[in-house]
């Protein structure tokens, strides 16, 4: 299904899930190196809207952008079911 969307869609999924993953990275390996406390009690509330932004942007991105080509000279026809 991934080959079947236009360059520009699979670019967009492509940047909000390497945007997403490095948020998670980040967040979770580098900041506590320098911060031992992260988020703590005064970042806490960001953090989790920043969390909630990521997740949204990427299910958002999946609704919008994983949208395939449509084939032209014909209708999506569904197969034929059996009789009863």
């Amino acid at each position: 299904m991934l080959l079947s969307l236009p360059t520009g869609n699979m670019i967009g999924l492509g940047a909000i899930a390497i945007g997403f993953a490095a948020f998670a990275l980040i967040s979770a390996m580098v900041i506590p190196r320098f911060k031992p406390g992260f988020p703590g009690k005064g970042g806490l509330k960001l953090f989790i809207v920043a969390a909630m932004a990521c997740t949204a942007a990427t299910l958002l991105a999946v609704e919008f952008l994983a949208i395939e080509k449509k084939e032209p000279g014909g209708e999506n026809v569904p197969a034929k079911t059996a009789e009863k």
